[in-house]
């Protein structure tokens, strides 16, 4: 194409030519991504930790009455009670965390297990007078009412 293509019309086109670049990404020194972070074990780790029952100045009261459904297939099948016992921990404000199911006869109450631990709540577990964490087996019947 001529470097000038009209001008009569006064309009000057250029023709210009693109060589392809050989484009190579910048050198960047080695990343161990393990180096510049804490230990995912620490990060993620809890303390479970607590007193026991025997060791406090008196047993935490449940303040709460949380409400959880009794499944229909285990209503449909005569089961109207089941009892449950929870390996919990109750931390310092009285919120309840649950460490393990212990024993539960019916898997089908697993998913109304944890509902029933998060929206539960106790009096502080107190020591000395102060709030502690307690640890303990938490036996709870759940009833088809």
């Amino acid at each position: 194409m001529n470097l000038l293509n009209s001008i009569d019309q006064g309009i000057a086109l250029a023709v210009a030519r693109v060589e392809p670049l050989d484009l190579q990404p910048p050198a960047l020194p080695p990343l161990d991504i393990r180096a510049s972070m804490p230990a995912l074990e620490s990060v993620l780790s809890f303390d479970w930790s607590g007193f026991g029952l025997s060791e406090l100045d008196q047993a935490p009261r449940l303040l709460t009455t949380p409400r959880v459904r009794f499944p229909e297939n285990l209503r449909s099948r005569g089961v109207n009670r089941a009892l449950v016992e929870l390996n919990v921990m109750i931390d310092e404000g009285g919120r309840v965390f649950l460490r393990e199911i212990v024993k539960n006869p019916h898997p089908q109450l697993s998913s109304e297990i944890r509902l029933l631990a998060q929206r539960a709540r106790f009096t502080p577990p107190k020591k000395g007078g102060r709030s502690v964490r307690a640890v303990f087996i938490w036996p709870v019947e759940f009833t088809d009412e």
